[in-house]
């Protein structure tokens, strides 16, 4: 699920929890959130540029420390 998805609970209500939920997070803020939410995984990125998407914001190395520490 992105960020501008439906939540991960909400999500969670629909399919059961049989199904694997993951959450795409692009800081420890949203990582916390998503977690909190029921998340089973997390996506960290982009972590390299790209020309496929013009709103890919490249993410640091340190950030995705910070959201595995948290």
């Amino acid at each position: 699920m992105g960020q501008e998805d439906m939540a991960s609970d909400l999500v969670r209500k629909r399919v059961g929890p049989d199904m694997l939920i993951g959450v795409s997070v692009h800081s420890v803020a949203e990582a916390l959130i998503a977690v909190e939410n029921g998340a089973d995984c997390l996506g960290y990125g982009a972590m390299f540029a790209t020309a496929t998407k013009d709103d890919a914001d490249v993410l640091t190395i340190e950030g995705l420390r910070q959201v595995c520490a948290a």
